[in-house]
């Protein structure tokens, strides 16, 4: 896969045994893992942007009880724009998250955004920073 082969060769430039301090052969797993939670928070990030569009009062990409609608596809999604990788290992995490309430939650088969702890988007985006997928939790919740 390519990004395998980016992350060995930034490895390799950027001398991520010394960097990282992981063992030799956590070291192309750990650069992986950095490639791809670069990748993931930020379509998170791009993704909770677009879930927080407002038209006055009203979220315009939410149903109005927060649901993400049939036709959206969230990132994690298999029709999202991450790898089918990326994609579980992101629902993974964000399923293991319950406390403190999670920004997006599953629910009889379907996502909601709770817009009613974090109404705003900077809410939303701190929940994100907080809560970021990290290259450890990657390896850590990655079936790979």
């Amino acid at each position: 896969m390519v990004i395998e082969r980016i992350a060995a060769r930034a490895a390799a430039l950027t001398g991520a045994y010394g960097v990282t301090g992981q063992r030799p052969e956590l070291v192309d797993a750990m650069a992986i893992a950095t490639a791809r939670t670069a990748l993931v928070n930020s379509e998170l990030e791009l993704f909770t942007h677009f879930v927080y569009q407002k038209q006055g009062e009203r979220f315009v990409n939410l149903r109005g009880n927060c649901q993400v609608p049939r036709g959206v596809f969230t990132p994690w999604s298999s029709k999202g724009k991450l790898t089918r990788t990326e994609g579980d290992t992101v629902r993974r995490y964000l399923l293991s998250l319950r406390r403190p309430s999670p920004l997006y939650h599953y629910h009889g088969r379907r996502w909601y955004v709770n817009t009613a702890k974090y109404s705003t988007l900077e809410w939303a985006l701190e929940w994100g920073n907080r809560f970021a997928m990290t290259p450890e939790k990657w390896l850590e919740f990655s079936a790979d």
